[in-house]
């Protein structure tokens, strides 16, 4: 799985992947630029934000 998130999104990501698989692989790498003009959020594509 490939994904291109903000830093704020960042943290939950991963307490969701280490929640659901605590020995998951994980890479993270800071990028300069993105370019497109599809960009959804996760409440877009129907996850609900915690609290």
């Amino acid at each position: 799985v490939y994904t291109v998130i903000n830093l704020l999104e960042l943290g939950r990501l991963k307490q969701h992947l280490f929640e659901t698989d605590p020995d998951a692989f994980v890479v993270v790498n800071d990028t300069a630029e993105v370019i497109g003009t599809r960009f959804l959020t996760w409440e877009d594509e129907g996850f609900k934000r915690r609290p």
